[in-house]
């Protein structure tokens, strides 16, 4: 895999420091835990996980080249149902999430009520596909909110995976952008993965599309037991990143202190001396 900087890589956006860009560069070099091309991402035996990637790359090309061509009708008569089939496609064709299903109703949890559009793993994984638009992530619309309230497709589901037990990370997207997200007790701080699909697809971004291939692969997803919990390898890398973090400021705090020490120590002796 080339090894590409995620802090310079502008078809990523990382946002409220979800998952750090280093680890997307581990990511790219295969070098996080559940990344062995047989075991965890069911690349059969006998082929390599490069040539697939470049197979599933073809097959996502030319789903985008059909998308793309819809979306620039203005007399489009469904754009939301246009860029569902496009995503539908892309996620169960490309990136393996077989088991993606239409919610026919909206979810409800108390008495609030989460529209949410599909969902995969038995309702694990929720995902919120809307009609695409400059702004259509982030753009308040009544179909996403409840009595009265608007909320916004990112909103939708962020509230839908902080007041659910079952869901802790989900899919938003318009088919033009997409966003990772998880359960985020802070509202007022928005955490996502951000990826330009659009940008992606028209300018032919290989590279790119590998570390989406590797970053939104179903297995990233699907629940599975860790030391006892549920949990998926996108929770685990976060806790590990979260963890790496945590050391890395224990050691700059134990590095500070002791040049602390040593400059008191300096001083004193500066001040021995001229007495």
């Amino acid at each position: 895999m080339n090894r590409r900087d995620a802090a310079q890589d502008t078809l990523f956006r990382l946002e409220g420091g979800l998952l750090p860009a280093d680890l997307l560069n581990q990511l790219d070099s295969l070098g996080l835990p559940g990344q062995q091309p047989t075991k965890d991402y069911a690349i059969p035996k006998g082929l390599s996980l490069r040539d697939e990637i470049g197979r599933y790359w073809r097959i996502a090309q030319a789903q985008w080249a059909n998308f793309d061509a819809k979306r620039q009708r203005e007399d489009l008569a469904d754009p939301t149902a246009t860029a569902q089939r496009w995503m539908e496609d892309l996620l169960t064709q490309v990136f393996g999430f077989t088991d993606l299903t239409a919610d026919g109703h909206a979810r409800v949890i108390g008495e609030r009520h989460f529209p949410i559009t599909h969902h995969a793993f038995a309702g694990a994984v929720p995902f919120v596909l809307c009609a695409p638009g400059p702004q259509a992530l982030d753009e308040r619309l009544p179909r996403f909110g409840q009595e009265g309230r608007r909320r916004s497709p990112t909103g939708l589901l962020q509230e839908y995976l902080n007041a659910s037990d079952e869901a802790h990370w989900g899919l938003v997207s318009d088919g033009q952008r997409l966003r990772i997200l998880r359960d985020n007790p802070s509202m007022t701080r928005p955490a996502f993965v951000e990826i330009d699909l659009a940008s992606l697809f028209s300018e032919e971004r290989l590279p790119e599309f590998r570390r989406l291939w590797l970053l939104l692969h179903a297995s990233r997803f699907a629940p599975r037991e860790l030391e006892g919990k549920p949990s998926c390898w996108l929770e685990q890398w976060r806790e590990q990143a979260e963890e790496q973090g945590e050391r890395l400021l224990d050691k700059l705090r134990l590095g500070v202190t002791d040049a602390l020490k040593a400059l008191a120590a300096c001083r004193s002796f500066r001040c021995t001396v001229r007495y």
